[in-house]
């Protein structure tokens, strides 16, 4: 059996959910499994930009991984906003060079001929060791590996988008599109968002969901988000069906049988990665659980599959919409 993805920790609740007081139990914990790679961004957490940035800084070590992503906002990839968003983001992060940086989303104002030179010309200036791009669509990527191929630019090694047991429209196109040209893909938001916990659907008040991220609070952007992604009656059906096959199976619970899908039966390779976003420690034993669990049963792994189908129309706009990379 191939070995299953690496984890990466995604910092977009470092400065929320992790503080300065916190961030030290977390690190211990994942410096005992062996995670030093760190995803973050320019953007996070979205209510105070930049603060993960510096909290990750400040606890950085030299054996640490740092990825991040070009602050999203209009016109983004414009080289001088590229260049004030990667001199923050260094600055914050005490480092000259990050190991992958990404363009957070698609910048429609902005050519892909001039993000592509934009790239390389930071590349060339060594802030950088790997391109990553987070939610473009296979047809974006097509035209920016041919203008990299053409100019002899830094290419595209790296893809970052949401990919889940409910999300999986990136298995059509793009994953064969990645595979060609040997680009790795980071899978976000594993449990969607918390959605696979089964959490939003058995809800008995909105008192249970205070604290993820299907909170409705004032500027809970990623509460927003998620409910327009994920809440929606197929889709609560479906946890509802999953939540049978689980008690029929005997298999431990929903967020277990969730991630062990992903990391077991999915369209994932031993080369990518599944960035994972606890906010405390019960949650990050729980992705550290689901690893050591191995693969699930035959035909439970077969019956999740089949899930899928019912809601392909509805998790098509997720990759559509879902320019935000959390």
């Amino acid at each position: 059996m191939a070995s299953p993805p690496q984890y990466v920790m995604g910092t977009q609740g470092f400065a929320s959910s992790w503080t300065e007081n916190t961030v030290s139990e977390l690190v211990a914990c994942l410096d005992e499994t062996g995670i030093k790679h760190y995803d973050s961004a320019r953007l996070y957490p979205t209510g105070n930009p930049g603060a993960a940035e510096k909290l990750l800084g400040s606890i950085r070590r030299p054996d640490f991984v740092i990825d991040t992503k070009v602050l999203y906002r209009p016109e983004a990839l414009r080289k001088e906003h590229m260049e004030e968003s990667i001199r923050q983001s260094l600055e914050s992060l005490g480092v000259k060079q990050v190991n992958t940086l990404y363009a957070h989303a698609p910048d429609k104002a902005t050519p892909i001929a001039e993000q592509a030179a934009n790239f390389d010309h930071f590349y060339k200036s060594g802030l950088f060791t790997s391109l990553g791009l987070c939610n473009y669509s296979p047809s974006q990527l097509s035209e920016w590996l041919e203008i990299a191929a053409e100019h002899d630019y830094i290419r595209p090694t790296v893809y970052q988008g949401q990919y889940n047991l409910f999300c999986r429209h990136y298995e059509k196109e793009l994953f064969p599109l990645l595979h060609k040209h040997n680009i790795k893909f980071v899978a976000n938001s594993p449990l969607a968002g918390g959605f696979l916990t089964g959490k939003l659907t058995f809800a008995n008040g909105t008192e249970e969901l205070n604290g993820t991220r299907f909170e409705q609070a004032e500027g809970n952007i990623l509460g927003y988000l998620y409910r327009m992604w994920y809440d929606k009656a197929v889709f609560h059906d479906a946890v509802r069906e999953l939540a049978t096959l689980v008690d029929q199976a005997a298999v431990d619970n929903l967020s277990q049988v969730a991630l062990r899908w992903l990391l077991f039966h999915s369209g994932l390779r031993s080369s990518d990665h599944v960035a994972v976003g606890p906010s405390n420690i019960a949650q990050l034993k729980e992705y550290l659980k689901a690893r050591r669990a191995g693969p699930l049963p035959e035909e439970l792994a077969s019956q999740i599959d089949q899930l899928y189908e019912p809601l392909r129309e509805e998790a098509a706009p997720m990759v559509e919409i879902g320019w935000w990379s959390f």
